[in-house]
C-alpha cells in the first residue's frame, strides 16, 4: 500500500484513498504553494482556496494602421481569443458603440457568396444584438439581395429579393439572361428602405458569386437618391464560386459551362470578368467617388483547409485578385487577404467558413479603414463572450 493508501495485488485493486489539493507549485519552486491540503482516507475531500492574480501575456503595442492601400492580416490567434499580428502592431478595435457610432448615416455594401454573406450577418449582429436569435428570411442563403437599416440597435427595415427568383439568376458572364429586369427588381427592393439619417446605419449584401453583380451593385448604388448623402464602404469577394464550378464539379453551378472547361480557360475568363469591374470600383472608391470618403476592400477567397489539389485552385484565384489589386490598390481602394487572416487561425474555419471569432477579427480590420482612429475603443485587449464564437462550438 502507497502512501495515498492504493493496495494492488493480482487483478484486482482494492482502494483505501485520501485526498489532496494544491494550488500553484510544490518542487521546484520559488516559494511555498499558494494553497496545500490533505486530508486522511475517511475524512472527506481535500479543498484548497487560494486568491490568484491574474497576469495577462498581452504585450502593449503600437495600433496598426489599416486605412491604407494593403492593411497587415497575418498573425496568431492566442488562446483567449486576442490576435497578434506578425507586423509587431494590433488593430484597432471596434465594439457595439464604437462601431454604431463610426457607421451612423452611412452605407455599408458587401458583395460575394457565402463568406461574404457570413461577413455581412456577423456585422448586423454586432450593430443589432437583441435580434441575433431571430431568422430572418435569407440570412443564411435564400436571397439574391438583403437590404437592412438599423436604428439604435434594432433593425427597422429588412427586405430581400429571393434566390429562386429566375429573373436574376447568375447564368451567363454578364450577370442575369436579362441584367436589366434584374436591375429593376432590385432597384425596387432598394427604394423600400426608410429615409436616410445619421442615426441610420444601413448594410446591404448583394450575393455576387460572379464578378458582373458586383458591377450591378455600383450601378445601383449610385442610383440611389434617397441615401444619396450617405457615405458608402464596399467589402467584395468574388472568388468562390469560380472553383466551386471549375473544381469541385458541383452540379448546382449557376454557369454549367464553367464545369467542364480545362482550368487556364476559367482563369482567363475570371480575370477578363474581374478587369472591368475592378476598374470601375477604383474610380468608384476614390475621393470624388461615391465611396471616396470611407473606401472600398477588395478581398481574396477565405482560408480553406482542403487539399491539393482544390487548394491549389483557389490559392491561384487568390493570386489573380492580387495581382490585379497590385497595380490598382490605394489608401481608399484597399486589397484585404482574407485568405491569410483565416490562415493565421486555422482553427477557426470549418468546411471553408469562417467562425465568428474570425468574422470579428475581419471586421476590426476593416472597420479601420472604414472609420476613423478616433472612434475605436480605449481598450488594449477582447473578449469574446457567447456560446458560438468559437468553430469547436459549432453546432453542425
Amino acid at each position: 500500500m502507497d502512501d495515498l493508501g492504493f493496495e494492488s495485488f493480482n487483478a484486482r485493486i482494492h482502494v483505501c484513498r485520501s485526498s489532496y489539493a494544491l494550488i500553484g507549485q510544490k518542487y521546484p519552486t520559488d516559494g511555498p504553494p499558494l494553497a496545500e491540503v490533505h486530508t486522511a482516507a475517511g475524512e472527506g475531500k481535500a479543498i484548497a482556496v487560494a486568491r490568484l492574480k491574474v497576469v495577462s501575456s498581452f504585450e502593449e503595442v503600437s495600433h496598426c494602421e489599416t486605412d491604407i492601400a494593403e492593411p497587415p492580416m497575418f498573425g496568431t490567434l492566442e488562446v483567449d481569443g486576442n490576435f497578434k499580428l506578425d507586423a509587431g502592431c494590433r488593430y484597432r478595435v471596434w465594439e457595439l458603440p464604437n462601431a454604431a457610432a463610426c457607421l451612423g448615416g452611412s452605407w455599408v455594401v458587401v458583395t460575394g457568396s457565402s463568406n461574404a454573406l457570413l461577413m455581412w450577418n456577423s456585422l448586423l449582429m454586432m450593430l443589432a444584438p437583441s435580434e441575433a436569435g431571430l431568422m430572418r428570411r435569407g440570412r443564411f442563403g435564400g436571397a439574391h439581395l438583403l437590404d437592412a437599416v438599423i436604428e439604435d440597435g434594432v433593425i427597422i427595415h429588412y427586405e430581400t429579393v429571393k434566390s429562386w427568383l429566375d429573373t436574376c439568376d447568375q447564368s451567363t458572364p454578364s450577370g442575369a439572361p436579362n441584367e436589366t429586369e434584374c436591375r429593376m427588381v432590385y432597384a425596387e427592393t432598394l427604394a423600400k428602405a426608410p429615409a436616410h439619417s445619421p442615426n441610420r446605419i444601413r448594410l446591404t449584401m448583394f450575393l455576387s458569386f460572379y464578378w458582373a453583380r458586383t458591377g450591378t451593385a455600383l450601378d445601383l448604388i449610385e442610383a440611389q437618391d434617397a441615401w444619396a448623402m450617405s457615405e458608402v464602404s464596399i467589402l467584395v469577394q468574388v472568388v468562390a464560386w469560380y472553383v466551386v464550378c471549375n473544381g469541385i464539379k458541383f452540379n448546382g453551378c449557376h454557369r454549367p459551362n464553367l464545369i467542364d472547361l480545362p482550368e487556364d480557360e476559367v482563369a482567363t475568363m475570371f480575370t477578363n470578368e474581374m478587369e472591368p469591374v475592378l476598374n470601375r470600383m477604383l474610380m468608384f472608391c476614390s475621393p470624388g467617388g461615391r465611396a471616396g470618403v470611407r473606401g472600398c476592400a477588395v478581398a481574396t477567397n477565405s482560408f480553406t483547409n482542403a487539399g491539393s489539389p482544390l487548394l491549389d485552385m483557389f490559392l491561384r484565384f487568390n493570386a489573380l485578385v492580387t495581382q490585379a489589386m497590385d497595380a490598382k490598390k490605394t489608401d481608399s481602394f484597399r486589397y484585404l487577404d482574407i485568405f491569410a487572416l483565416g490562415a493565421s487561425m486555422p482553427d477557426e474555419t470549418l468546411d471553408g467558413h469562417g467562425s465568428q471569432i474570425l468574422q470579428l477579427w475581419t471586421w476590426q480590420a476593416l472597420l479601420g479603414g472604414f472609420c476613423s482612429s478616433s472612434s475605436a475603443a480605449t481598450g488594449s485587449q477582447v473578449r469574446f463572450d457567447g456560446p458560438l464564437c468559437w468553430r469547436k462550438t459549432a453546432l453542425w
